[in-house]
């Protein structure tokens, strides 16, 4: 009896780790140069979290480029300015996450909304960040221009790295996959390895990948998906292009609402053409 109690505790706990090691987990893509169906970039993310936020969009204009960004109970959670430069996040392993604070740390919302006032590319995210204009806490981000994609692992301390390509494929997930900071992932990934793998999966499936197949990308069951405690929230694809046009796909799912979805034209979304009910 008591080694069955004890099998059941420690099948417990390991479920109870995982769900609060995804309690904000999140899966990216980005495309561009000749991997791109089209001209430009695009990145997408789907948000995932635990059950019972609500999330919205929310157009900003003060205090420098105009925005639009998906916002939640706990802020803004990635989005495009008006000069094609888009900044999603994606959780940290809480391993680092929940490290006590450092002089690096700093509020996730500040971040993405000041490079989205404050950067048009990505090379001035880099540049801004290697002249320590912006640090945060652990985290990840993964940034498109209408030409340039990247992803940069943010780790403890102030330790970083970045990726970027303008011809080629990325993805993330929420575990760290560059040599420098791997030292950080607990032993067990969990199941953002299982997304992973699926997003590497799905960006190999075609010599070209258009704005329409990442959206679907983003509808498998392997990286949409509800469980009991965590569910997708948000997908949210952009296509950036030369000519600057920005086109956007959404797809808003509350809890215990139906799912609200609409392609559009970012420049009719900052003008107010678009009025959002989501």
């Amino acid at each position: 009896m008591k080694n069955k109690l004890l099998a059941f505790s420690l099948l417990f706990c390991c479920f109870s780790l995982l769900f609060c090691h995804s309690a904000q987990a999140c899966t990216s893509w980005e495309v561009a140069g000749k991997s791109l169906d089209g001209t430009g970039t695009v990145i997408a993310k789907n948000r995932d979290y635990a059950y019972g936020e609500y999330n919205y969009i929310k157009i900003v204009s003060n205090g420098g480029y105009k925005f639009l960004a998906l916002y939640a109970n706990t802020g803004n959670k990635g989005g495009v300015n008006e000069k094609g430069l888009s900044v999603l996040s994606l959780s940290a392993p809480a391993s680092v996450t929940d490290l006590p604070s450092t002089e690096y740390s700093n509020c996730q919302k500040l971040t993405i909304t000041w490079l989205l006032k404050h950067c048009a590319t990505v090379d001035e995210v880099v540049a801004a960040l290697h002249s320590t204009k912006w640090n945060t806490h652990p985290e990840f981000l993964a940034i498109a221009d209408t030409r340039k994609i990247a992803y940069i692992e943010l780790g403890p301390d102030g330790t970083y790295a970045i990726r970027s390509t303008d011809n080629g494929t990325l993805a993330h997930t929420n575990h760290y996959v560059e040599d420098t900071m791997t030292q950080f992932n607990p032993e067990n990934p969990g199941y953002e390895s299982t997304r992973y793998q699926k997003a590497i999966e799905q960006l190999s499936s075609k010599d070209t990948i258009s704005f329409d197949d990442v959206t679907a990308f983003s509808q498998d069951p392997v990286v949409w998906y509800k469980h009991k405690k965590i569910m997708t929230y948000a997908s949210f694809v952009i296509h950036s292009k030369p000519d600057g046009n920005i086109t956007i796909w959404l797809k808003i799912a509350n809890p215990d609402t139906t799912p609200w979805i609409s392609t559009f034209e970012l420049k009719d979304a900052l003008s107010g053409k678009i009025k959002f009910n989501t």
